[in-house]
């Protein structure tokens, strides 16, 4: 997953991006930009995919039965914005990072820069995809082996199972159904072994696809946009995994503003007074309808990622701009890390996320509004602190081994 831009050093950005003074200069000034906000995002959008996957047990606030301003129902609304609306902009902005960065530096289109970005990106997404689900492959399988032994059975049911599923492992190991796009047809999904690792599956998909892109995007254009937003917005798409519409637009809309020379923030702050009031207003309707858990906040959910995604860049590119802020270091080269290890399946305990979580529901059993802010605060909190540890901790043990694990990231 090409999450990284060019190191930078959050030194505040020029005053010419404001004012100007010539245009190759105002030019720099919004590469630096542009190049700081993206630095400044990996770290908050890596955690936020730790939050989605928190998984609460709400009730859509349109349905409610209860007081929505009881603590029951601060909670639900809190829990709801938490991991089903705001946090839903992480996976989108990804892809647009992924599609700027990829076309960003192309002056000239051609096979030579193809294969060149191709073989870099066997390293950063191809090789820690298959590692980070080749761990829990193993793990799986041992676990079997094992408990083959330990009940005496014999061992050609699990080479059975190692064959016939090896594949499913690395691709469609997790099939879930998203609802009905538009025509009323089933939007299907699928995951890895290693969940959220379906994200760097289409992300690899599209990036083999960037020549068919350049094609459409230079061509069409905003026309190819638009119609690739509709098919967003709509889901009527393919069900082939591993093309979702999700991964085509949004890398798409980054190659867009790459192939173009334009600024992703330039344009976010241009239009800010129509992205912010309107993704504000759908993050409320959709936190009533539950995210995309209904079939009436399926309308709403794309509009509000669309316009919440430019938001996100607006505030960000602000929060780097304005007040100089940035995250440290570390944090930041712990985002793959974390992203990769949190959902890695271990047998019996689901998760470590999962696991975390558990314990804390059977520390705090009593069912009220304040066990469960708790029980929905504390895991990921644990669970980030614990995975930045040990990523800490690797990288100073096995450099290598680490810088591999994570596609060289630093």
């Amino acid at each position: 997953m090409k999450l990284l831009s060019k190191k930078s050093n959050f030194a505040p950005v020029f005053s010419h991006y404001r004012m100007g003074s010539s245009s190759q200069k105002q030019s720099m000034d919004a590469k630096q930009l542009q190049s700081s906000t993206i630095e400044f995002l990996r770290f908050p959008l890596a955690v936020t995919v730790l939050v989605i996957h928190m998984t609460p047990n709400v009730v859509s606030l349109a349905d409610a039965d209860f007081k929505l301003l009881s603590g029951h129902g601060l909670y639900n609304a809190f829990a709801i914005m938490g991991s089903h609306v705001i946090t839903h902009l992480a996976v989108p902005t990804f892809y647009m990072i992924s599609g700027y960065l990829f076309f960003v530096n192309i002056n000239e289109w051609s096979w030579d820069v193809y294969k060149t970005k191709i073989r870099k990106r066997v390293s950063t997404l191809f090789v820690p995809y298959m590692l980070w689900n080749i761990i829990p492959f193993v793990i799986m399988i041992t676990y079997m082996v094992i408990s083959a032994y330990v009940c005496g059975t014999t061992m050609s049911d699990v080479v059975t199972y190692a064959k016939d599923e090896c594949w499913r492992f690395f691709y469609v190991y997790k099939e879930w159904t998203e609802g009905v796009d538009w025509l009323g047809y089933e939007v299907v999904n699928s995951a890895p072994i290693d969940g959220p690792l379906w994200f760097l599956r289409d992300l690899i998909i599209v990036t083999l696809l960037t020549p068919v892109i350049y094609l459409v995007i230079s061509r069409g254009q905003k026309i190819a946009i638009w119609i690739l937003f509709l098919a967003y917005v709509s889901r009527v798409w393919t069900n082939v995994q591993g093309i979702s519409i999700l991964a085509v637009f949004f890398f798409s809309l980054g190659a867009y503003f790459a192939i173009n020379k334009s600024s992703i923030i330039s344009f976010a702050d241009r239009y800010k007074y129509f992205f912010v009031p309107t993704s504000v207003v759908l993050m409320f309707v959709t936190t009533v309808y539950n995210g995309d858990n209904t079939v009436t906040g399926q309308y709403f959910y794309p509009f509000y990622v669309s316009s919440g995604v430019f938001t996100l860049w607006y505030f960000a590119s602000v929060c780097v701009r304005k007040y100089n802020m940035k995250v440290n270091a570390t944090l930041v080269s712990s985002c793959f890390f974390i992203y990769a290890f949190h959902y890695v399946t271990i047998p019996r305990y689901d998760t470590p996320l999962s696991l975390i979580k558990g314990i804390t529901i059977k520390i705090m059993p009593t069912n009220n509004w304040v066990s469960e802010f708790i029980c929905y605060i504390v895991p990921p909190v644990i669970a980030l602190s614990v995975i930045i540890g040990l990523f800490i901790v690797c990288r100073k043990l096995f450099p290598k081994a680490t810088a591999i694990m994570t596609g060289n990231r630093k």
